[in-house]
C-alpha cells in the first residue's frame, strides 16, 4: 500500500503532542531555540511552551529558553505557572 506524501497523518515522531496539556488545544507550534539547538512546542491558544523527551511532557520555563523567538507570549503566561517573572537577565 502507497500513500502520497501529503495524505500522511502526524507521527508522534513529527508531532509529539496532539493537545496542549494545560488548555487542551491543538494549536502547538514548533519553536526552535537557536542557542541550545532544542525543540519546544508552544500553545497558540494559552501561550504555554512544553519540552517533549523521553516520553514525558514539562512546562518550559521561560528563563531557560535561550535565544527562543517566542519568549514575549511565553514569559506572560509564565507569570500564573512559575509565579513573578521569569526573564532571562542580559
Amino acid at each position: 500500500m502507497t500513500t502520497r506524501e501529503g495524505d500522511l497523518a502526524p507521527s508522534l515522531i513529527s508531532r509529539p503532542l496532539q493537545h496542549c496539556p494545560s488548555c487542551g488545544s491543538t494549536q502547538l507550534e514548533p519553536v526552535a531555540e537557536a542557542l541550545v539547538d532544542e525543540l519546544h512546542f508552544l500553545c497558540r491558544t494559552c501561550n504555554r511552551c512544553w519540552d517533549v523527551a523521553f516520553g514525558s511532557v514539562h512546562r518550559v520555563a521561560p528563563s531557560s529558553c535561550l535565544g527562543c523567538p517566542e519568549l514575549g507570549p511565553c514569559e506572560s503566561a509564565s507569570i500564573f505557572d512559575f509565579g513573578g517573572s521569569n526573564t532571562v537577565a542580559s
